[in-house]
């Protein structure tokens, strides 16, 4: 694409250059030619004309800014440390979390040295714990094996002596029942009984001596079978038994707790928080990349005290442009809208879109302006660079294939209608009816039946202003031969040529 002239804001300077761009591209229709006090200078007398032809229309607004990027991070430290490596320099890309800078950790991995020993030592002391609590819980176990087997032996050989006391047991339990009974019997007749003798007095027929005899057998009887048998030292040693197994049995339910618990604090660990801390702060000596780009600066010196920004990261790639735009123009413009970027470093045109518009002015022009973005949507931007100031062209409308002229070339009538002044066969402006349609501020579309490619169309509708005398001066041996002649110093009229800010003149020339 070829490259776009700068243009101008001011509307005074517009207006003129306006006049100046048509003076110099129109196509000389009428030449009067008329002597000069010199006789090497002509003076030459035209109309401005335009001719008419298809093509885009459209209404921009033009700013200049500077190239910066979409994405910039920094890279910095708020301590007092010394920096020990650097690993970038400027113009190198690095990628988001790449290590940029190094600081140094001498100090602190003395600090997690010595916590890692007093942890270790703390967690060696936990397994020593949890070691001997298994151990003890172990020997626990094995004495109450052993004391299993000590109660079972004491049980059978109880078990064995009860059985053959049981009859006289038996015995003697029921002797001792019928003497109780009859016993409370003569009690409630009212005869008295004293240290097992019944008072004489009573006359209460009973059998209380003979029940009583029969108790005093049956008790012999028993206890001489206990004594054979060894019944009270069995019963003892069994007892015995079972209340150290019962004993062994709770110590080793308290020694499993104690393993249990134990277990915990060694698979939790000593609490090591402050070690923790210490290794979470160790990235903090790494400063890295916040966002891939390339590094635009570095303010870091090997071996000196890191504070501040130390360096800066941009992505090259995403750039942007911000731009102010005075206060009668803000509303024209919208997100999204494209818009052309030129620089003065190369002749390349490239792409954009209005990414950000902020709402509030400020009033760092004559006139309140307001901050926009441009983001630069061209994938090759190898030429452009941050810092490089560049023009923004930007496109508010545009109207495609359709026929324009400048505004001054319409003429309303006193009943409404608009007509222009085409040049017939024989060099003659007459007038055509036309309607219009839009415009941006200097061309306006026009619209009719009898429109042609080609016609020629007085730039004015005031013939007067239409008309435009300028000198030039005829050389030696040549000849100025008026309508058709060869312009003077071998050169024709100039052309082309783009409208000032606010509206770029319809392609196709004047």
């Amino acid at each position: 694409m070829k490259k776009i002239k700068n243009l101008s804001k001011s509307k005074k300077i517009i207006i003129s250059i306006i006049i100046v761009i048509l003076v110099i591209a129109l196509t000389v229709s009428i030449i009067i030619v008329r002597k000069n006090k010199k006789d090497n200078v002509t003076n030459i007398t035209y109309i401005r004309t335009v001719t008419l032809s298809k093509t885009a229309l459209q209404e921009t607004i033009v700013s200049s800014g500077t190239i910066e990027s979409q994405n910039t991070s920094t890279v910095s430290a708020n301590g007092n440390y010394q920096i020990s490596k650097i690993n970038y320099n400027v113009g190198d890309y690095v990628e988001e979390g790449d290590v940029i800078i190094e600081l140094d950790k001498s100090n602190i991995n003395k600090q997690i040295s010595k916590l890692e020993d007093q942890v270790s030592a703390s967690e060696e002391k936990l397994q020593d714990n949890y070691d001997s609590a298994v151990s003890s819980k172990n020997s626990i176990k094995s004495q109450l094996n052993d004391s299993s087997l000590t109660l079972s032996k004491a049980k059978t050989a109880y078990e064995e002596a009860l059985q053959k006391v049981e009859t006289y047991q038996k015995a003697y339990d029921q002797a001792y029942k019928e003497y109780i009974e009859e016993t409370e019997r003569l009690l409630n007749k009212g005869c008295n009984i004293s240290n097992g003798n019944l008072d004489p007095s009573c006359t209460e027929s009973n059998n209380f001596e003979s029940l009583k005899t029969e108790l005093k057998t049956a008790e012999d009887n028993l206890n001489t079978i206990k004594s054979a048998a060894n019944f009270e030292q069995l019963k003892k040693e069994y007892e015995n038994a079972q209340s150290t197994y019962d004993n062994l049995n709770n110590q080793l339910n308290s020694a499993k707790e104690k393993v249990d618990d134990a277990y915990d604090q060694l698979s939790e660990g000593v609490n090591n928080d402050n070690l923790d801390d210490l290794y979470d702060s160790l990235d903090d000596y790494k400063l890295t990349a916040k966002s891939a780009g390339q590094i635009t600066s570095m303010n870091a010196v090997l071996g000196s005290q890191a504070n501040g920004t130390l360096a800066t990261i941009q992505d090259t790639s995403k750039l942007k442009i911000s731009l102010t735009i005075d206060e009668y123009d803000i509303f024209k413009v919208e997100l999204g809208q494209k818009a052309l970027i030129e620089t003065d470093a190369s002749d390349n045109v490239y792409e954009g879109i209005v990414s950000q518009i902020s709402p509030v002015a400020n009033g760092s022009m004559g006139s309140s302006g307001f901050e926009i973005e441009v983001e630069v949507t061209s994938e090759d931007v190898s030429k452009l660079l941050i810092g490089m100031s560049a023009e923004v062209t930007i496109i508010v409308t545009q109207m495609n294939n359709n026929f324009s002229v400048p505004i001054d070339a319409i003429e309303t009538k006193d009943d409404g209608s608009q007509i222009i002044y085409v040049e017939n066969e024989n060099g003659e402006f007459e007038e055509l009816e036309i309607t219009c349609g839009e415009n941006n501020g200097y061309y306006i579309e026009i619209f009719g039946d009898d429109l042609k490619e080609g016609m020629k169309v007085r730039a004015s509708a005031n013939a007067e202003e239409a008309e435009v005398t300028t000198e030039f001066e005829i050389k030696e041996n040549e000849e100025f031969n008026g309508f058709g002649g060869v312009m003077p110093s071998g050169g024709s009229m100039p052309s082309g040529g783009n409208a000032p800010s606010g509206g770029n003149a319809p392609g196709g020339g004047f």
